[in-house]
């Protein structure tokens, strides 16, 4: 796993943060089952998620352009999925279920996960490891698909968002 800090530049950051949530001009969809919790009956279980690329099809070509100073640093060779998922305030902290982002990939192909934090707040992604990354603005996190992790919400914020990109 790889942490990085500041991996944006500021106007980059603020051009995410204005496409995807201060003036947001992309459909989000409510998920009833937030990654990993298997419980869509669980009331807090549920997030919002808009899909830019899926099975490495891009949905939504200006959403890609606009995190593509994200993806220079990623440096993907190919993208298999990314979206933005909002994530919403509780009263107390709810961490999701443990999930992996790939199911076991080709023989010799390391697919790898990563999240971008949009917005600092008191939610994290932890790790199967006993490893837990704050959700703090303009950080991302690096790590193998295959690694067991979990996403939470968050109680100091009216939301908790990132942008989560699985790829080779």
């Amino acid at each position: 796993m790889k942490v990085i800090d500041n991996v944006v530049g500021k106007n980059d950051l603020i051009n995410m943060v204005n496409r995807f949530i201060t003036t947001p001009s992309v459909p989000y969809y409510l998920t009833n089952n937030a990654a990993g919790t298997g419980h869509a009956d669980n009331l807090d279980s549920w997030q919002f998620v808009h899909n830019v690329m899926q099975d490495t099809n891009i949905l939504d070509e200006k959403s890609f352009l606009t995190l593509r100073p994200l993806l220079k640093v990623i440096d993907p060779y190919v993208i298999i999925r990314l979206k933005i998922n909002i994530t919403h305030r509780t009263s107390e902290v709810v961490e999701n279920g443990v999930h992996t982002d790939s199911q076991v990939p080709p023989d010799g192909v390391n697919v790898k996960s990563s999240v971008f934090y949009l917005n600092t707040n008191d939610g994290y992604t932890s790790f199967e490891t006993g490893e837990k990354v704050e959700s703090v603005e303009n950080r991302l996190v690096l790590f193998d698909a295959l690694e067991k992790h979990a996403g939470s919400t968050c109680t100091n914020a009216k939301y908790r968002a990132v942008v989560n990109c699985v790829y080779i």
